[in-house]
């Protein structure tokens, strides 16, 4: 699946090769047809867009007639447009053109109607003799597009026959088995591909992937250990066969680690590998030392946003002296869509520990919206702190922001005034119930049903309130409704 010419270039070498030349002279950039069309797929292969205009700019002074290099122009326009409109109107100007490949994009911006899709793709096929590369890899995606994967499994073997790279072919069905659950399909293929080339990494990544997701275990054991012989050097399939593990088969993170701690130890500061090495080592059953591998990376690295992000989210102790550092040296702090995502994705997780730890910070520094202040509210309610708890509630001299947010507000509001009780602070309690309860049963009637069940619990509490003072302290003592176990 890769390019080499005679002198053994590989099709990276060559791209690399391409992009030095953009920043020289245009009449030092040399390339022949065929290269500029290996760099034009590659690029197509690694997300560069930039890089394919220039490869379709250079081409267009050097080989103005070229016709493989017109394919590449349609193919352009297709992948950079989603409303097809420029592919249409490139096919529209340039009718005489017909090779596979534009026939391809043809039938992918005009498609047939479904029951005519097999019809206009067994024609398409019968057209032509032989399909490179990226022939057949954009002739399976069209069949994918049009909604026909059964009829590239039914044609596998007249697909077989005209293509020229089996693999490609192969390697592509297998992907989309993978992704419609069609673990037998991907078994197949897999195990036909490791036939034709018995090194290939990803081939065994993708047999240990298939049968992981297919519960069996022993299998994808054996193809694990072939796939992680094969990764030596290769830090991209390391981390694949590593990212494989924890979502498919975390019962092999045992023998992952060794693999991603080796390459750890070249690359202490790379927060990537330790990401890894933290969520394997947790899926192991060691989880305080997935967390301290987290906080070694800290120790030496306090700005790396992304390690803090990843230690709070493990929900741990001693997360706040972390988050001081970072703030040390961040003083402006996070801007808002990003304490949000932090917050919201807290939150859902339960790791209010963390989540008490991060929002102190960010409040010392008046940093948190009444949003933010509702979720340190129920932090800290939830950690049994219902003193701080309470005191966070204090600082909403304004109740009105709890019910303008009904699903936060309410859970809020809620935390706020157990709290209170608990602490014997009955009058707060009740502004809070005085503040809020009309307008939340009012926006019981037009709420959606889980803010519905958030207000029906907030309003529960507020009752509870009405029928138990604070001096009923055995009652506020044991009054558990959210089952924290308090």
């Amino acid at each position: 699946m890769s390019y080499n010419s005679n002198d053994g270039v590989s099709r990276d070498d060559l791209y690399r090769r391409f992009r030095e030349s953009l920043t020289k002279p245009i009449t030092e950039r040399f390339f022949d047809e065929d290269e500029l069309v290996e760099i034009f797929d590659y690029a197509g292969d690694i997300d560069d867009a930039y890089a394919r205009v220039e490869v379709l700019c250079c081409g267009a002074r050097l080989y103005p007639e070229s016709l493989a290099l017109a394919d590449r122009r349609a193919l352009l326009y297709l992948d950079e447009d989603d409303s097809d409109a420029m592919a249409k109107a490139y096919l529209a100007d340039n009718p005489s053109i017909s090779t596979a490949l534009t026939d391809i994009v043809r039938l992918e911006v005009n498609r047939p109607e479904p029951d005519k899709a097999a019809a206009a793709l067994e024609f398409l096929l019968s057209q032509y003799d032989l399909l490179s590369d990226e022939e057949t890899i954009r002739l399976v995606d069209l069949a994918i597009d049009m909604d026909m994967y059964p009829w590239l499994l039914d044609n596998l073997d007249i697909l077989r026959a005209k293509t020229s790279f089996l693999p490609s072919l192969l390697y592509e069905i297998l992907n989309e088995a993978d992704s419609r659950d069609d673990f037998a399909t991907g078994i197949r293929l897999a195990d036909e591909l490791i036939e034709l080339e018995p090194f290939a990494v990803s081939y065994w990544g993708a047999l240990f992937k298939a049968h992981a997701r297919a519960g069996h275990t022993e299998e994808a054991r054996s193809a694990f250990d072939y796939a992680k012989a094969l990764t030596a050097d290769d830090h991209n399939a390391a981390l694949w066969l590593c990212d494989a593990v924890v979502r498919h088969a975390p019962y092999l993170a045992s023998d992952a680690i060794p693999m991603i701690k080796a390459m750890v130890d070249d690359e202490p500061d790379n927060f990537e590998f330790v990401d890894y090495l933290c969520g394997l080592t947790m899926h192991a059953g060691r989880p305080q030392e997935g967390v301290d591998i987290v906080k070694a990376y800290l120790d030496r690295n306090p700005d790396d946003f992304h390690a803090l992000r990843r230690l709070l989210f493990t929900n741990a102790d001693g997360c706040a002296p972390y988050v001081e550092a970072y703030y040390a040296l961040h003083p402006e702090g996070f801007d808002e869509d990003t304490l949000d995502e932090i917050v919201n994705t807290l939150l859902l997780n339960n790791a209010m520990r963390s989540l008490a730890a991060f929002l102190e910070m960010s409040s010392a520094r008046g940093l948190l919206t009444v949003s933010h202040t509702c979720a340190l509210i129920e932090a800290y309610f939830a950690g049994a702190k219902f003193t701080m708890a309470a005191r966070a509630a204090d600082s909403l001299r304004d109740f009105t922001p709890l019910v303008e947010i009904p699903l936060k507000g309410a859970a809020a509001a809620a935390a706020a005034v157990i709290s209170y009780m608990k602490t014997g602070q009955e009058s707060k309690a009740k502004n809070v119930v005085n503040a809020t309860r009309r307008q939340f049963e009012a926006t019981m009637d037009i709420a959606p049903m889980p803010v519905r069940m958030v207000l029906r619990s907030a309003l529960a509490t507020f009752d509870a309130v009405e029928r138990h003072p604070a001096s009923d302290t055995l009652f506020w003592q044991y009054h558990d409704p959210y089952r924290y176990g308090r």
